[in-house]
């Protein structure tokens, strides 16, 4: 048989990686095909599989490159140009995708290095403990490298040439991992937890409802389970081609749970239990691009439609009403047109109003007057339109609110559109609507 000589695959894992970036971006708003994050990490890492510790990383960052870049491309929506050019916001955006893929490439980079040799039409499977020959060693033909991902087995990598229960070891490992890594991700440097894999899943009601005992992160390690299972079954495959049912014995686990998680998910809906009180909440969300919100010559129509949208929803009576992030356009405290105009809507309806609003204050510790420091800040009015309290972000978005390091590298600042930034709040703050009987507690942009 004449050899099909050797399939060059630095630059298609490269291309397989891109791929499964574009696929986990895709599991995401806008396009939400949620089942694809049940597949993209599988992929991610059969494009590293046989590789060796650097190029697994490198690998694994030109998947999470392309995922972060695809799927925060709204960034570069912000309308802040140089000579018409948007610098800033393209800066902003490359050095934050240029961050977060260090977390899908640290995962691949830890979880791969499983190589395989592979030759047709017989084949063998060699690794540390494991080896499988054709029936018919006489016959031996030419090696062929299946896309990069079979070539020869190191001694040291994920156990997937072992028994099944390593295998399943491994997918396990995987999946805790990946969780780890996104728990890391979303506290280091203040956090982000913006796009955690579980998230893309929010319209599997049934199956989200495990967030409950799990958090987010139970969603995650389902979906990378799964997908790691898929890896599993195809590396079964090409070891036993002939045995075409043997997949299902590394996937049938991974089913079973989110089959179990299904059925949780589902008897919680049923049987949710009544309330032993009720808050009637008005939400109002003017959905205003992002481009406006930007553009100072927009401000007042901004708020004339969140104050016409708020009389409307006052017509139905709510106990509270609540108002979005970053909501008023102005200061709220140090704007007497704009705190007149909200704490007489409040007061004049005899609702509460949780609203979204940046604060400032004097920089401590300075005489000079012009120095200041700003605040991502949420504010109470009561339903007689006083205000209440106010919380101050205390977790800011890396390059959106604050630039990391900005002391020891001032030079940052020059790859993002913020100018200044925001500074952090220092304590929790649980708002009491006193005649209601009422605490909440309020979560910004997390």
């Amino acid at each position: 048989m004449k050899s099909l000589g050797p399939i060059s695959f630095p630059r298609s894992r490269f291309l397989l990686a891109l791929i499964a970036g574009l696929l986990l971006a895709s599991s995401f708003p806008n396009i939400g095909i949620a089942g694809l994050a049940w597949i993209a990490p599988g992929l991610m890492m059969a494009a590293a599989l046989g590789t060796k510790g650097g190029e697994s990383f490198r690998i694994g960052y030109v998947g999470g490159l392309a995922h972060y870049l695809a799927s925060l491309y709204w960034l570069l929506l912000i309308p802040y140009r140089w000579h018409g050019i948007p610098l800033g916001p393209a800066a902003g955006w490359l050095a934050l995708g240029a961050f977060l893929a260090l977390f899908p490439a640290t995962w691949v980079w830890l979880m791969s290095g499983v190589q395989f040799k592979v030759q047709s039409p017989e084949f063998a499977v060699q690794g540390p403990d494991f080896r499988i020959r054709s029936s018919k060693p006489e016959r031996r033909e030419p090696e062929v490298e299946v896309g990069g991902l079979m070539s020869k087995l190191q001694n040291a990598g994920p156990p997937l040439t072992g028994s099944w229960s390593r295998r399943t070891l491994w997918a396990l490992s995987g999946a805790a991992v990946w969780v780890a890594l996104e728990m890391v991700l979303a506290r280091i440097f203040g956090g982000f937890p913006w796009n955690l894999l579980g998230v893309s899943q929010y319209r599997m009601i049934p199956l989200i409802q495990i967030a409950s005992v799990t958090g987010v992160y139970g969603v995650s390690f389902l979906a990378v389970w799964f997908a790691l299972s898929l890896v599993s079954a195809g590396v079964m495959l090409f070891r036993r081609p002939t045995m075409r049912s043997v997949w299902i014995a590394e996937i049938f686990l991974p089913m079973l749970v989110v089959a179990v998680v299904f059925n949780f998910g589902s008897r919680q809906l049923r049987h949710e239990p009544a309330a032993a009180r009720t808050l009637k909440v008005a939400l109002i969300q003017p959905s205003i691009p992002q481009t406006l919100i930007w553009d100072e010559a927009m401000d007042e129509q901004r708020f004339s439609d969140l104050v016409r949208l708020s009389g409307q929803a006052l017509t139905n009576h709510p106990d509270l009403l609540l108002w979005p992030e970053a909501a008023v356009p102005k200061l709220l405290r140090y704007y007497t047109n704009t705190f007149f105009t909200v704490t007489n809507l409040a007061g004049g309806h005899h609702a509460w109003m949780i609203i979204g609003a940046d604060d400032m204050e004097p920089r401590p510790g300075s005489s000079n007057p012009e120095d200041r420091i700003f605040f991502n800040s949420s504010f109470l009015i009561s339903d007689d339109g006083r205000l209440m309290d106010r919380y101050l972000k205390r977790n800011l978005v890396i390059f959106g609110e604050y630039i990391p390091l900005e002391h020891w590298m001032p030079f940052l600042k020059w790859f993002t559109p913020i100018q200044g930034g925001f500074t952090a709040g220092t304590r929790a703050v649980q708002f009491d609507l006193e005649d209601l009987s009422v605490k909440v507690s309020v979560l910004i942009c997390l």
